[in-house]
């Protein structure tokens, strides 16, 4: 029987009570079931929308107090092996050095004159490192000093100009190697010349020094005092200073603390002593005139101190040191 539907009017629509079929072969009836032109029912598939994928969150979680680390979380709740800051640091610093390549060989390839410059301009840069520089720097030997100082005083003397020039042209061209020749002392002496060196062992030092010394400034033009480079004055000084500590130490040793020393030792001290000063009549003249005045004062106060241990007589003045 078919259901009615009463119409606002009041008339009543008859529905059919058998499913009505499409030509498409769906039909559309009672129920939620979809059925085919066969008639047969299927249950419908449930679908379910794929769900979103989470991203992985990559942490890095910070530690300012020991080490930096860096954690990795992944979905599964396990975290992935991890390296510390200071371990990929280490790893990129040893890969750009291995790049860079060795300094040392580098360094081993240069010329002298090269591998000097290279130093210099490093030393003016970081001049920090110029103790560290030289606490690492094996303390020189006599001869090393005293081969350095023989290159450096004949190339002074190579550089005089031949004939006569007038003085300040001569400085003027030799101020490059006397500028070297002093730094040549200055440098090495000090080793020979300290407090703690025996006097035996800086007389070695400081009795060659002197010859170079007189042999340069008796090459140069006729200067006054006034007239002398600093750098040659300043080195004189030092060198009576030297000179002084020296005398003052050995007059110690022998007339108030009872020392002695070998006959041998004490003639070798006497021959330096003349080498050093010069002798004869003709007079020195300008700079040359006063560094032969202290000479001959030194040496006439040695042999008057200690000129009885090999029993020499003070050597007579020349007149022109009177």
């Amino acid at each position: 029987m078919a259901a009615t539907y009463s119409s606002p009017n009041h008339q009543q629509i008859p529905f059919p009570s058998s499913p009505l079929y499409s030509s498409l072969g769906f039909s559309f009836g009672g129920g939620n079931s979809i059925s085919s032109a066969s008639g047969s029912a299927s249950t419908p598939t449930k679908q379910h929308q794929p769900s979103t994928l989470k991203k992985s969150l990559k942490k890095r979680e910070f530690n300012d107090e020991e080490d930096t680390k860096m954690s990795i979380g992944d979905d599964d709740g396990e975290n992935r092996p991890v390296r510390t800051l200071k371990k990929v640091k280490s790893t990129l610093n040893t890969n750009v050095e291995s790049e860079e390549g060795d300094v040392g060989v580098l360094l081993a390839s240069l010329p002298r004159e090269s591998l000097l410059n290279v130093m210099n301009n490093v030393i003016n840069q970081e001049p920090s490192i110029k103790h560290l520089i030289m606490n690492k720097i094996p303390q020189p030997t006599i001869s090393t000093y005293l081969n350095a100082l023989n290159d450096s005083t004949c190339n002074i003397i190579q550089s005089i100009p031949i004939g006569h020039s007038r003085p300040t042209y001569t400085l003027s061209r030799l101020k490059g190697p006397i500028s070297n020749w002093t730094k040549v002392i200055s440098t090495y002496l000090p080793f020979f010349t300290s407090n703690g060196v025996h006097v035996t062992d800086k007389f070695i030092a400081i009795q060659p020094t002197t010859v170079e010394f007189i042999k340069v400034i008796s090459r140069l033009p006729t200067l006054t005092n006034d007239e002398i480079p600093q750098s040659l004055s300043g080195l004189w000084d030092k060198l009576r200073k030297i000179w002084s500590d020296w005398f003052e130490v050995v007059d110690a040793m022998v007339n108030r603390e009872g020392g002695m020393f070998s006959s041998s030792v004490v003639n070798n001290w006497a021959k330096g002593l003349d080498e050093i000063c010069k002798s004869g009549p003709d007079k020195p003249l300008g700079f040359n005139h006063s560094c032969q005045v202290d000479l001959i004062n030194l040496r006439q106060n040695w042999e008057t101190r200690l000129g009885w241990l090999i029993a020499r007589d003070i050597t007579p003045r020349p007149e022109w040191a009177a």
